[in-house]
């Protein structure tokens, strides 16, 4: 991670610029540590043994694993709000 660069751009005019950035920055952290959970190395055994089925199967069980809490522990971790931070918000 430490040569990975990421760009982003959130631009929005209709809503608050800053909560644009600040929304878009925790996508881009969920983006990966999705990608961090994903079971790489077994994916990449599948397909080499040409076992795509299983390889299939193992991307669609993957989709339905808790990642919220892992989240949840992160955003905890580093004390910021995890979920809980849209109550916050205003209607507007």
């Amino acid at each position: 991670m430490d040569k990975v660069h990421i760009g982003t751009d959130y631009f929005d005019a209709s809503i608050n610029r800053i909560a644009a950035t600040a929304i878009g920055a925790r996508s881009a952290r969920k983006a990966l540590m999705l990608a961090m959970l994903r079971p790489i190395d077994e994916l990449k055994k599948l397909e080499y043994d040409g076992n795509t089925t299983k390889r299939l199967a193992l991307l669609e069980e993957v989709k339905m694993m808790p990642a919220g809490f892992v989240w949840d522990y992160f955003c905890e971790t580093q004390g910021v709000a995890g979920r809980e931070w849209i109550m916050n918000l205003s209607t507007r």
